[in-house]
């Protein structure tokens, strides 16, 4: 909402859906709105145009709306990702209502739900004008900077003393006894825990096109729904400020972990036992693929030989 200022001359109606240009002032409060060639009079017949006796009308007014997202909304009008419409004229009580309208530009096709903007010429300043626009129109905040540095020295050891405690916590869905008959070497119950472990985080035993059926039907936990004045429904990511038209969804967890022993304590046995047992138990036929430094091919075969 624009207050207008009364010094120059302005017309007693301005056309319906005009859409006027913006130019934004840094050092004063006061902008300048500009409505470039209006309709042809002759296509409106209806409308009372008296006091328009030129195509293009300056117009001076004042707003609340900070400096920052005008020069943001100026931006995303050079990249034609919105645009103004004039909704409401009222010279009598001083007022002017612009419309924000995204266009196609300004909505992103992620490949991944966790993408900021794609698009040829997509800048960082785009998506936080977006993320400005959807706290001042919508109320959704705007996320903490990432770019605060924390200065206090982190506790790796609490860290990691948290990480084991919530493991040792878990409780573990698979029961099954990962020592193999056929296998030579005696598993050490640390290594036999891990193993259990790489086998759940595998997924074994679960029906995955089940849930991924499941969790199509749920949002990603970084996206949101929102619904806009016009009615329109888009989908939001807070972090990255992107929207879009296409639900993201939930991703299906993927399989598969990191084994982040130290050195000696059986990391090569673990992973051994572990595609045995897929192959013996799981039915899983294979084939495996081990990528290793070349300088460790001869180890890992005679590792498996012998085991």
């Amino acid at each position: 909402l624009f207050s207008i200022d009364g010094s120059g001359k302005l017309p007693k109606v301005l056309p319906p859906l005009a859409s006027p240009v913006l130019y934004v002032f840094e050092h004063t409060e006061k902008h300048v709105l500009h409505l470039e060639s209006l309709p042809d009079l002759e296509d409106m017949k209806d409308c009372d145009y008296e006091g328009i006796d030129e195509p293009d009308v300056y117009i001076y007014a004042t707003t609340d709306i900070g400096v920052t997202l005008l020069a943001g909304l100026a931006y995303m009008y050079k990249k034609k990702a919105a645009q103004l419409m004039l909704e409401k004229y009222d010279p009598l009580q001083g007022t002017l209502e612009l419309h924000v309208y995204l266009l196609r530009e300004a909505l992103s096709r992620p490949q991944f739900a966790s993408e900021g903007l794609t698009g040829k010429g997509v800048s960082r300043k785009l998506n936080r004008t977006l993320q400005e626009l959807m706290e001042w129109f919508l109320g959704i905040p705007m996320p903490e900077s990432y770019s605060v540095i924390h200065k206090k020295r982190q506790d790796v050891d609490g860290l990691y003393r948290h990480v084991r405690e919530t493991h040792q916590g878990e409780d573990r869905s698979l029961t099954l006894d990962p020592q193999h008959h056929s296998l030579v070497p005696s598993l050490r119950p640390y290594q036999k825990e891990a193993i259990l472990w790489m086998l759940e985080m595998e997924q074994y035993g679960k029906n995955l096109q089940e849930e991924s059926r499941e969790r199509a039907t749920e949002i990603h936990l970084l996206w949101r729904e929102v619904q806009l004045p016009d009615g329109h429904t888009l989908f939001y990511n807070t972090y990255t400020g992107s929207l879009c038209e296409e639900k993201p969804s939930s991703p299906v967890p993927t399989p598969g972990g990191i084994l982040a022993d130290e050195m000696g304590l059986g990391k090569t046995a673990q992973t051994v036992t572990f595609l045995y047992h897929l192959f013996k138990a799981g039915g899983l036929r294979g084939p495996f693929l081990i990528v290793a430094p070349l300088s460790t091919l001869q180890h890992w075969k005679r590792e498996v030989d012998a085991w």
